[in-house]
């Protein structure tokens, strides 16, 4: 989990790498993110993915278009990083979806653009 310590909005997502593989794979979509900014204008732009079934986004463009981030250490600097739960591969979209409504971490609440099942909790 990350939770943007500007407004203390979450982000639940899952992995069977390594935690510092995943949180990688974020820092660079960030640096996609602001690249893409950086170069539209002076000013942060508004970065749009139109891909709600891929959340790799979702981190840094909450943090440009949200917050109008332009370094690349914002990265770092504002997100916090948890553990919420060890499972196997086998729960591990069970125990997201799970996640994902028992902390609202759905926009526009949190920072999560897709659901892995996308149907509310019961």
């Amino acid at each position: 989990m990350f939770i943007c310590s500007l407004c203390t909005k979450p982000y639940v997502g899952r992995t069977v790498s390594h935690l510092n593989i995943r949180a990688n794979q974020h820092r660079s979509a960030f640096y996609k993110v602001l690249g893409q900014s950086q170069l539209t204008s002076k000013q942060p732009a508004k970065f749009d993915c139109n891909d709600d079934d891929d959340d790799i986004y979702s981190l840094g463009v909450h943090l440009v278009n949200v917050h109008g981030c332009t370094d690349q250490s914002d990265f770092n600097a504002i997100y916090r990083v948890l553990i919420l739960e060890n499972c196997s591969p086998k729960s591990m979209e069970v125990s997201e979806h799970k996640w994902i409504h028992k902390l609202k971490s759905l926009r526009p609440q949190g920072i999560n653009r897709s659901n892995p099942f996308s149907i509310p909790l019961l």
